[in-house]
């Protein structure tokens, strides 16, 4: 199937890799905090919610992939600035 509207897919495939990059960025940040707290309890909540956000960065990028699948073409988008 050809592509219809590159830039269109280009600009959601994008918008969703910059989702992703940026709860990847607070999932580490995350992380780097849990390592300064000495509460047992506040670090596996810390930790509990970093897994979290990871697991939906991958969730906006398996959409960014499925959104290009879905045009017939990969999409090249440009860095987001924030990996």
């Amino acid at each position: 199937m050809p592509i219809k509207d590159l830039e269109a897919c280009q600009t959601f495939v994008y918008a969703n890799r910059l989702i992703a990059s940026r709860f990847k960025a607070k999932a580490e940040e995350v992380l780097e905090v849990v390592q300064t707290i000495e509460d047992i309890d506040s670090r596996l909540l810390l930790a509990d919610l970093s897994h979290a956000v990871e697991r939906r960065a991958r969730q906006y990028e398996s959409i960014a992939t499925l959104q290009e699948r879905d045009m017939g073409v990969r999409c090249h988008c440009p860095a987001t600035g924030a990996d």
